[in-house]
């Protein structure tokens, strides 16, 4: 299990609380989780992606706020972005200002050129006991403080998979048009998404994921969820 890097990008780990996650709204004040998110994203503007676009989160802090208001794609072809979508996106630095303005966090989408995250790709381990997390890529606590997320690069075949027989209900690769929450944003639980360390980011092949977690037939399915 990775290692916290810089306690201070843990701001509220000296703290006592009962939440599962060590960083928490506690202890957190919004300036802390815009560095938080500061943070990552300089992290990809090194390596290789700094002009990002983010997506808001609603107001439960868990979704993009275009859930149930607008599609991410236009149909039918699924290739471009709706206009509305269009209009919700902001910047790394808007983002960054909208977090120590109080909002609640951002989340990104993968593998997308108009998004500025063509060769992303995101792993997300719900159970890493059984899905360990990768030690030598940018890894990301889950604000429920129960799981990881993973940055990586795209190998370049890598594609959209959930676990599945042995390993169903363990995570997910996100690799085309899906998203994941970012450090700086506030879980429903009330902790805090943040880098748990940072190697840089590795890149992801098929040959490094398990069988159970290798396409079968996800790969375009839920792309505005």
């Amino acid at each position: 299990m990775p290692s916290v890097e810089d306690d201070r990008l843990n701001p509220s780990s000296s703290g006592s609380c009962d939440h599962a996650n060590p960083v928490c709204t506690c202890a957190t004040s919004d300036a802390d989780r815009a560095a938080l998110l500061e943070k990552y994203l300089d992290v990809l503007a090194e390596d290789g992606w700094p002009n990002v676009l983010l997506m808001p989160l609603d107001e439960e802090g868990k979704g993009p706020v275009i859930a149930g208001r607008c599609r991410l794609l236009k149909r039918p072809e699924r290739e471009a972005l709706t206009d509305e979508a269009k209009s919700y996106l902001r910047t790394p630095s808007e983002a960054v200002d909208a977090v120590r303005a109080g909002h609640r966090g951002f989340c990104l989408y993968a593998g997308r050129e108009d998004l500025g995250t063509a060769g992303l790709v995101f792993t997300d381990h719900d159970d890493p006991d059984r899905f360990p997390a990768d030690e030598h890529t940018l890894t990301v606590v889950s604000g429920s403080g129960e799981g990881y997320h993973q940055t990586f690069e795209n190998g370049g075949s890598v594609r959209n998979a959930k676990g599945k027989k042995e390993l169903n209900g363990v995570g997910e690769v996100r690799a085309d048009t899906q998203y994941v929450v970012l450090p700086g944003s506030i879980h429903p639980s009330g902790g805090i998404y943040h880098i748990e360390s940072n190697p840089g980011i590795e890149q992801l092949e098929p040959r490094d994921l398990p069988a159970e977690l290798r396409p079968g037939s996800e790969g375009r399915e839920a792309t505005d969820s």
